[in-house]
């Protein structure tokens, strides 16, 4: 069955709800600190069940099956999302070494980047030609640094929600705004099941995320700032949007920056527990875990309005750079390149080999042509825009345009040019 994305997304916050509760309600007579021979400093030491990252994990993939027919990306994805959680899940009842947990991490971001070829675009930035193999290591590296961020900001009742629900919801403005609508979709599921753990994580917190919910969201996060398009490879721009990228995860980040730096000074493991991360600093201060929440709410807003200011302006003066310092050659040369894998799969479509009689090839033209007259209608519509096609004929305000436009023209007609 499948939903519009409103009804999904009240169904997301319905069933996040819904699973949450009833973990709270089992829960109530099981003993769930963990059993850990570390002596670990905690800012609170409570009987609270870590098990509301296993309700919204559940809550999200019931979500996204409301969206419809997940294409295998996203599948194979989510399997391991899933993998991780019970990893994570494992952790939070018996405390597993770090090396075992970072191993699985590792293992389970590698095989979806491997296998479906997916990777930020680090060798164009430094303009370095490794075959990708910097690209590949440099995506795993950076969607586990993720996950163990998103992992350590769960540090204070709420903390965790209000960080990666910030992201969240940034990422469905930024997706819709650039056309990443699946994207857009997951992003709203993902938003709406935390919100529905929020309700029993707000302060004081009736259950707490866990390793299972805080690696699961990390995860899916990395994959996310992945899958979207930053890294379209388009050599014009002026810098790779690598930057606002970074800027999404912020808080995360230099909260884990911070903690690793502090703790390897005082010759302290960075994987045991302590009260020195941003949000206990703050509350060392005498601020309220509520006050602390809505300062980095706050921040969280302040950091997107730069992150759609730089997005959309790196846009602009990319463009008029890519403009004034290339040819129109080398644009046309540039297009037809980017353009030749889907040339390839056209021409190689099963369906020309069905063509066999002129009974056949009359069928398909008599619905080629309606293609062949969109294609005309863009044509005609981009030749009243960017050219002058009025009396008096007078000179277009953006020649460049109407001059580009031209030589594409001329560019596409010469492929229906006769041969011998």
């Amino acid at each position: 069955m499948q939903l519009n994305i409103y009804n999904t997304a009240v169904l997301s916050l319905v069933f996040s709800g819904l699973f949450n509760w009833i973990i709270l309600y089992v829960a109530k007579s099981i003993e769930f600190k963990k059993s850990s021979n570390k002596i670990e400093e905690r800012l609170v030491d409570k009987n609270i069940p870590p098990l509301g990252g296993v309700a919204t994990a559940i809550a999200f993939f019931i979500g996204v099956s409301f969206l419809g027919e997940a294409d295998y990306n996203f599948a194979l994805i989510g399997l391991f999302a899933i993998l991780l959680s019970i990893v994570g899940a494992i952790d939070d009842f018996f405390n597993l070494e770090w090396k075992i947990k970072l191993f699985f991490q590792f293992l389970f971001v590698a095989i979806p980047v491997f296998n479906l070829e997916i990777f930020l675009n680090i060798e164009s930035l430094f303009n370095f030609d490794f075959n990708n193999v910097l690209n590949y290591l440099g995506s795993i590296l950076w969607i586990v640094l993720l996950i163990n961020a998103i992992n350590f900001i769960d540090n204070m009742d709420g903390l965790a929600v209000v960080v990666t629900g910030s992201i969240c919801y940034q990422s469905v403005i930024l997706t819709y705004l650039l056309n990443q609508n699946k994207l857009t979709d997951v992003s709203v599921v993902l938003l709406f099941v935390i919100l529905g753990f929020f309700i029993f994580n707000f302060p004081p917190a009736r259950l707490y995320l866990g390793d299972s919910g805080s690696l699961f969201i990390g995860f899916c996060l990395g994959f996310l700032s992945i899958l979207f398009t930053w890294n379209s490879g388009q050599d014009y721009t002026l810098s790779y949007t690598l930057s606002p990228l970074i800027l999404f995860f912020t808080i995360p980040l230099l909260d884990f920056l911070i903690i690793l730096e502090g703790r390897f000074k005082r010759g302290v493991s960075p994987t045991t527990g302590g009260t020195d991360h941003i949000s206990h600093r703050l509350l060392a201060k005498g601020l309220s875990e509520k006050s602390v929440l809505l300062i980095f709410k706050v921040y969280s807003i302040f950091n997107f309005s730069i992150i759609l200011g730089y997005v959309f302006l790196n846009t602009v003066f990319s463009i008029k750079y890519y403009l004034c310092n290339q040819s129109d050659d080398d644009m046309i040369d540039e297009v037809e390149k980017s353009l030749a894998p889907i040339k390839k799969q056209l021409i190689e479509h099963p369906l020309y080999s069905k063509i066999k009689t002129v009974e056949d090839l009359k069928l398909f033209t008599s619905y080629h042509i309606y293609a062949v007259w969109d294609f005309m209608s863009l044509v005609k519509k981009l030749q009243l825009e960017l050219t002058c096609t009025d009396l008096p004929c007078g000179p277009h305000p953006h020649p460049e345009f109407g001059r580009l436009f031209i030589k594409f023209v001329f560019s596409s007609l010469k492929h229906f040019q006769p041969t011998k």
